[in-house]
């Protein structure tokens, strides 16, 4: 698995850098080339707030919610989600993005204990920043009503809609989780 992690990092695919991570139309770029490279076709989708190049799939500028990520994983696609994390502001509902992470879906819809709950997202994630293994995480997920994200540009966008984590994975006090962008991949 490490192997195919340092693959997908390389320059060719995803140029993954270590201080920057991954951005998100590097994600769309190496994950289509992986797959081609592999002999495969395949169809992307995006769902997020930022433009993205056509040419890696569909696009949906919209905030992510809960419903593409189920019903995309119900449908047999492989599903990532982009975790935003974001510090308070100077401003009340004011969040400014500080990185972010990407993660694979590998169920939903239960808890831990296997409770049914709808807003339960069950992913894996590649490194909890601790250990460098795998951990299998229960994210609890809400919409957000209102509130502004600043990036590191200065430039603002309207919160109202994505998803925040609220439970199932451990912040900070001042910072918060949020669903940047669901991505899926059909092959």
């Amino acid at each position: 698995m490490a192997a195919v992690a340092r693959k997908l990092g390389s320059s060719r695919y995803m140029s993954t850098a270590p201080k920057g991570g991954t951005s998100h139309s590097r994600f769309l770029q190496g994950l289509s080339r992986f797959v081609s490279d592999a002999g495969y076709a395949s169809k992307i989708t995006y769902w997020g707030r930022w433009q993205m190049p056509s040419k890696y799939g569909r696009i949906n500028i919209t905030a992510p919610d809960i419903y593409a990520i189920q019903d995309s994983f119900s449908s047999g696609s492989a599903v990532f989600l982009s975790i935003g994390f974001y510090k308070q502001g100077s401003r009340v509902n004011e969040w400014q993005r500080i990185g972010g992470h990407f993660v694979t879906v590998v169920g939903y819809g239960v808890d831990e204990n296997g409770n049914v709950d709808r807003d339960m997202v069950i992913l894996h994630d590649p490194d909890d920043g601790r250990t460098g293994k795998v951990q299998k995480r229960f994210l609890r997920l809400e919409e957000m009503r209102n509130g502004t994200f600043i990036d590191r540009r200065g430039n603002e966008a309207d919160a109202s809609g994505h998803m925040k984590v609220t439970g199932g994975m451990r912040l900070k006090e001042g910072y918060m989780a949020v669903v940047d962008a669901v991505v899926a991949l059909d092959l």
